[in-house]
């Protein structure tokens, strides 16, 4: 099994940017299973209003570092909104995570 956590610069659902304050991307990746589990975790500036069910989502990852700044790349998936705590988010993927990169999974 290998995952990891990316830190996410922005969360966008259908279409309205959320007001982030601290988000990640967990990924794992179990050996001999072809999809991914996901989720993204999200903790936003006020509590924002998200219906139960399925949203597609649209992230933008921090995968790191160079001269220049930070790197970013996107990817997006749909998800369910799994549970709310005040103005912390759960989603759960529901489908793969077009644009995800396996390089970004640590080596075995």
């Amino acid at each position: 099994m290998r995952h990891v956590q990316l830190h996410l610069a922005k969360l966008r659902i259908y279409d309205r940017d959320l007001p982030l304050r601290y988000a990640t991307l967990q990924v794992v990746s179990r050996s001999g299973e072809a999809r991914m589990d996901w989720e993204v975790v999200a903790t936003t500036a006020e509590e924002e209003p998200v219906a139960t069910g399925v949203h597609p989502l649209r992230c933008e990852l921090i995968t790191g570092a160079d001269e220049n700044g930070l790197l970013s790349a996107e990817v997006s998936g749909d998800a369910l909104f799994v549970r709310r705590v005040e103005q912390a988010l759960v989603f759960r993927g529901e489908s793969v995570l077009t644009g995800w990169q396996d390089s970004w999974l640590p080596s075995a």
